[in-house]
């Protein structure tokens, strides 16, 4: 589910095709060395963390934060 709903949210702030959405899903998590489950999941809580960027941003950019907050998963101490 997480993967489907970050797929469309890079889709349209991207406006590209699915394929293409999926694949900078892919390098996202790639360059996080994480599943692209978490990526999405990371990108999705991003997205609806309280007052980000509320009212002020682009979709874009709004995207870009998203991705940027792909990272890799820290061990439980």
């Amino acid at each position: 589910m997480a993967i489907e709903r970050a797929k469309c949210i890079i889709a349209v702030a991207r406006d590209v095709q699915d394929d293409e959405a999926r694949q900078v899903l892919r390098d996202a998590a790639d360059d996080a060395h994480v599943p692209e489950s978490v990526a999405a999941a990371q990108i999705i809580s991003e997205l609806q963390a309280d007052g980000a960027g509320v009212g002020t941003e682009t979709t874009v950019e709004m995207l870009e934060r998203g991705l940027t907050a792909v990272r890799p998963v820290q061990p439980a101490a």
